[in-house]
């Protein structure tokens, strides 16, 4: 009953909101961090901007499909964590050079979080034509029935 009235359409649309405006959300402070690591070459930013990442990856982890895009998602993360490790475990490495790659390992984390949300879900962009509506409709419709100019011409003259 409740489809008859359109209300899990509306359900589920209100829920596509929310999630994306939570997306959109983590987008804002990965950027914020993302900026704050490249500015501030400090390890407390670089935390903060893998903080940030692996929550997006934690709520869109299941919409990645491309097996290749998971694996280097997975590589970069793997990456991420032996460099931590080596910053924790041993004081020589805390090195500007460490740093550096773990900068850079994010970078391609969040391309890669970027590129398998785009590829997968068009998440970012719309990739297909736009909707056509009303009259621009009508007359796209129209002519991909007729296949000749004959046809379409023919076609007119009955309408008058």
């Amino acid at each position: 009953m409740d489809d008859a009235l359109g209300v899990s359409k509306k359900i589920e649309s209100h829920g596509s909101f929310l999630t994306n405006r939570r997306i959109n959300a983590l987008f804002m402070e990965v950027d914020a961090c993302a900026l704050k690591a490249n500015r501030h070459f400090h390890i407390s930013s670089i935390v903060a901007y893998f903080s940030a990442l692996e929550q997006i990856y934690i709520n869109v982890e299941d919409i990645i499909l491309d097996e290749k895009v998971f694996k280097e998602i997975e590589k970069a993360r793997r990456d991420y964590y032996f460099a931590e490790t080596l910053q924790n475990t041993h004081t020589k490495y805390h090195t500007a050079k460490l740093l550096l790659f773990q900068l850079r390992t994010l970078r391609a984390y969040n391309r890669l979080l970027v590129h398998g949300m785009q590829k997968d879900m068009e998440y970012f962009f719309r990739t297909g034509q736009r909707q056509r509506k009303g009259l621009q409709r009508i007359n796209f419709h129209r002519d991909s029935i007729f296949s000749t100019k004959r046809d379409k011409d023919a076609a007119v003259k009955e309408e008058e």
